[in-house]
């Protein structure tokens, strides 16, 4: 396990346009801190605008899954933990 090092998680629904743009916007107010690790689940209409943004702007470590199973958000987010290997975690939401 890394120290002091950060793995991002999220599992985002991007099921509109505003969705997609605070995505965005959220992104670049934390993007270049000391990020180790990204392991993201993207749901939605507007996942693949979301996901090639992402791959875009995220150069290190970053892992994108479409989870979206009948099992629901919570048992999709227990899938992503495998994924992550560091001391610290941030939820982005």
């Amino acid at each position: 396990m890394e120290n002091n090092k950060i793995t991002i998680f999220a599992n985002f629904c991007i099921d509109s346009e505003e969705r997609c743009l605070r995505m965005i916007d959220s992104l670049k107010s934390f993007k270049n801190a000391n990020i180790l690790s990204w392991c993201l689940n993207i749901r939605g209409k507007y996942k693949e605008r979301a996901k090639k943004y992402l791959e875009e702007h995220i150069f290190n470590n970053l892992k994108i899954f479409n989870y979206e199973s009948e099992n629901g958000w919570i048992e999709d987010s227990k899938n992503l933990v495998q994924h992550i290997d560091t001391e610290y975690l941030l939820i982005w939401v």
